[in-house]
C-alpha cells in the first residue's frame, strides 16, 4: 500500500509544470519611483499581449504596445512604440544564460539593448 502511494505522489509531482514566462507576468506592473505602468493578459497558450501607460492630468496615456510570446521555440518581447523606430516592432529575445533573472535582449538596437 505504500508503494502505491509513494508511486501516486511521484506521479503527481513530476506532472506539475513549472511555470512560463507568460505565467509569472501576468497582471499590472508599476515601475519604481514613476508613475508608469505595464498591463500584461494572456493571450493564448504561450503567450501575453499589453501595454504600457503613464498617468498624466490624471489620465493613462499609453505609450507603447508590447507582447511576449514563443516562436520559434525562443521567448521574444516585442514592443511598438508609435513615435519611434518609424512604428516598427522591435523585438527582443529572452537570454537563456540569465538564471535569476528574465532578460530579454537586442544588442542591433540602440536604445534599450536589454529589458
Amino acid at each position: 500500500m505504500l508503494s502505491i502511494a509513494f508511486g501516486l505522489f511521484l506521479f503527481t509531482a513530476c506532472s506539475v509544470q513549472r511555470p512560463t514566462v507568460a505565467d509569472l507576468l501576468a497582471g499590472t506592473w508599476k515601475v519604481k519611483d514613476k508613475m508608469q505602468y505595464e498591463v500584461w493578459e494572456p493571450a493564448g497558450k504561450a503567450s501575453l499581449k499589453g501595454y504600457a501607460y503613464r498617468m498624466q492630468a490624471g489620465e493613462r496615456k499609453i505609450t507603447e504596445t508590447l507582447q511576449i510570446r514563443k516562436l520559434n521555440g525562443q521567448w521574444v518581447y516585442e514592443a511598438t512604440v508609435p513615435d519611434q523606430n518609424d512604428g516598427a516592432t522591435i523585438r527582443f529575445t529572452l537570454n537563456p544564460d540569465s538564471t535569476t533573472v528574465y532578460s530579454f535582449e537586442n544588442p542591433e538596437h540602440d536604445f534599450p539593448q536589454k529589458i
